[in-house]
């Protein structure tokens, strides 16, 4: 009987070595999932692990070790401000090791850790690998089949192959969708946070203001949390994350020229010294305006400068909710195609524990 024992960090004070033992969990994790074409650069990943999502969350790591091998990573995450009773996890365990507690044990320790903390998780959320691969289909029959649970949101993961997007066709898609859209937006383009190098007038403020509306707009399917608020503070804190990874964030407006409001926009993140996989952060329109075709406008004109000005770029990859058909149908015209398809659950804490064999923490 081997012990398992268990270390626990913050995110940014997790010891060089473990960090990398970490990295390289998750990179052949993405291997047995099939998800590493393109593989995932390692530098690129332990600034993702290290950096996290920012304040208010509060993230740690809990590293598993047996007979001094690094067998397990489990992560969690929690917002103190806007959904202080849900704790997501995320556990890791190499091959070698599952099925002897290791995925348990990490659990239980998080769950004890952060009430220790003195946070009130009640519940608990996490998501399951794509279903497609033997770890995924597993961990779902017990999580489903066995345990009874209902995924609270399904998450598809879609990808478009930038290489077929001829660039004279998106031109004359894109001047299309303007003509229709007519004359009422402009677009206006900016890096990072800095609405200084916008290349039209942008009011920050109502930038901000268009984004919130837009995250209580994403559909939460059976989620029982309230979703994120941003501010002007907030947004520099996740840029200054990106940046010191390495990564580079394009954002595009589009702006009511009568009222200077900002009417919607959408956003992408890319590591300029390999920009092969290009990720989706976000893409909405407040309602106020939709229905005028602003989305497949504002996507289509981020295409075009991704072909234009980043032709390294060979991907790009974007999240919805899986009963999101209106992003989803804008996706699909533009040439998407389903990657993978993820469930995520959110259970009483208490029952989870019970569901392991064990009793809540004291």
């Amino acid at each position: 009987m081997h012990t398992i024992k268990i270390g626990a960090y913050d995110i940014d004070a997790t010891p060089p070595d473990l960090l990398d033992d970490i990295v390289r969990l998750h990179l052949h994790l993405d291997q047995e999932l099939r998800q590493d074409d393109p593989p995932r650069l390692a530098a690129d990943l332990r600034g993702f692990l290290a950096g996290g999502w920012g304040a208010p969350w509060r993230q740690r790591n809990a590293v598993a070790v047996i007979d001094g091998r690094t067998v397990g990573h489990g992560s969690w995450s929690l917002d103190p401000v806007n959904n202080p009773d849900i704790q997501w996890v995320n556990v890791i365990v190499t091959p070698d090791a599952r099925r002897r507690g290791v995925g348990a044990a990490l659990l239980r320790f998080m769950v004890a850790e952060a009430a220790a903390m003195g946070f009130q998780n009640q519940r608990l959320g996490f998501c399951l690998p794509t279903a497609r691969e033997a770890i995924g289909r597993d961990l779902q029959g017990l999580v489903e089949a066995r345990w009874g649970l209902t995924p609270a949101i399904v998450e598809r993961r879609s990808r478009l192959d930038l290489t077929t997007k001829d660039r004279e066709k998106l031109e004359a898609e894109l001047a299309a969708r303007r003509s229709r859209v007519g004359e009422r937006f402009r677009l206006v383009f900016f890096p990072m946070a800095d609405f200084a190098a916008a290349d039209g007038p942008l009011d920050p403020d109502s930038f901000v203001k268009a984004g919130n509306e837009i995250e209580r707009l994403m559909p939460l399917e059976n989620l029982e949390q309230q979703p994120e608020v941003f501010d002007r503070e907030r947004l520099e804190n996740l840029t200054a994350i990106q940046e010191a990874r390495g990564r580079m964030i394009w954002n595009l407006a589009a702006v009511d020229a009568a009222s200077g409001e900002c009417a919607g926009y959408t956003n992408v993140s890319f590591n300029p010294r390999h920009p092969i996989l290009v990720q989706q952060f976000g893409t909405g329109v407040i309602r106020a305006y939709q229905g005028l075709g602003l989305g497949k406008l504002l996507k289509l004109d981020m295409l075009l400068r991704l072909r234009r000005e980043l032709p390294q770029a060979r991907f790009i990859e974007t999240n919805n909710a899986a009963s999101n058909a209106g992003m989803i149908g804008i996706n699909n015209d533009l040439g998407f195609k389903e990657y993978t398809v993820s469930h995520c659950f959110q259970v009483e804490t208490e029952r989870l524990l019970e569901l392991l064999g064990t009793a809540p923490p004291d």
